[in-house]
């Protein structure tokens, strides 16, 4: 079931739900300069993304705006801190999914061992198979050295690999993997 809880600060103004919603309420709208004032009906306001996952919205109050996470709110609304812990945690590695149970407060280095445990973040220097964002293993390496070496181009050693060439052409010259020989 949707919960629905005024956002401290912006009461009466905006709302969060338990399931990462967000709405405008109604209300009478009055303009800076106090003319022609007009009643703004209730809707669910379309969440940005960051780029990276996160969805994110701009509040407004007394012509002065600020951003918020979502997940950040949710926790704020919907999850105890008692141990005042500063991160909030996406349990299933997805940025988007803002649901309450998919979040927790968490210390900062709790957060970064979930990312590495997850693979969503990568370890400091990992290279090749330890690094969990790579499509090839060592042993792909080794045959697109052997394939290069026989003559086939790049472009269609890229095609089988399903890499782009430019990936092909840093293997084949020594510029990345280069711990394989």
């Amino acid at each position: 079931m949707e919960i629905w809880k005024d956002i401290n600060g912006y009461e009466g103004i905006y709302q969060i739900s338990n399931t990462g919603r967000l709405k405008s309420l109604k209300r009478l709208f009055i303009r800076k300069n106090n003319i022609n004032p007009y009643n703004k009906e209730e809707i669910i306001l379309k969440l940005q993304n960051n780029g990276k996952g996160y969805l994110f919205i701009r509040l407004s109050k007394n012509s002065k705006h600020k951003y918020y996470y979502i997940h950040r709110l949710v926790a704020l609304h919907f999850i105890d801190n008692p141990s005042n812990k500063p991160a909030v945690n996406h349990k299933d590695g997805n940025k988007s999914n803002n649901n309450v149970n998919n979040l927790e407060w968490v210390t900062n280095s709790e957060n970064q061992i979930h990312a590495l445990e997850t693979g969503l973040l990568i370890p400091k220097g990992a290279v090749g198979i330890k690094n969990t964002k790579s499509k090839l293993t060592d042993n792909d390496i080794l045959i697109i050295r052997e394939k290069s070496l026989e003559g086939i181009r790049g472009t269609d050693i890229a095609k089988i690999f399903n890499v782009c060439k430019t990936t092909i052409s840093g293997i084949k010259n020594n510029k990345t993997w280069k711990h394989i020989k």
